[in-house]
């Protein structure tokens, strides 16, 4: 597994994997913000994989997390993409603050299940 640039995990060893993703987004103003997440595996969507999220209150946090298991054959890449119906709101990072370190916006972890299976599954 390498990140080549900031926005694609490419697997280098096909298999099942799984995928843990916690972010802390912000908003910025008091209006209501619509926040969606979801997969792309080689740039392409995957069906059926959107979270959404709702995000109000000036100065809020909302912590969010998506956890999956996806196929991913040698040499291809995942992508978590997001996009909101509002510019303000950001995935919010922090230097670190006394009494506490630095806050990081967002982290993802990647772990191997299992080989991939004979025929693969059908995207939806």
């Amino acid at each position: 597994v390498r990140l080549v640039d900031a926005y694609k995990v490419y697997i280098d060893v096909g298999g099942i994997y799984n995928f843990q993703y916690t972010g802390q987004l912000q908003s910025t103003n008091s209006s209501a913000k619509n926040i969606d997440i979801w997969l792309a595996r080689d740039g392409v969507d995957i069906g059926y994989s959107t979270r959404m999220f709702t995000l109000s209150g000036s100065g809020q946090y909302l912590s969010i997390s998506f956890n999956f298991n996806i196929d991913v054959l040698p040499g291809s890449y995942i992508q978590l993409n997001w996009a909101s119906d509002s510019t303000n709101v950001d995935l919010h990072a922090s230097t670190a603050v006394a009494p506490h370190p630095g806050t990081s916006s967002s982290i993802l972890a990647i772990n191997y299940v299992s080989a991939l299976p004979v025929i693969l599954p059908t995207p939806p």
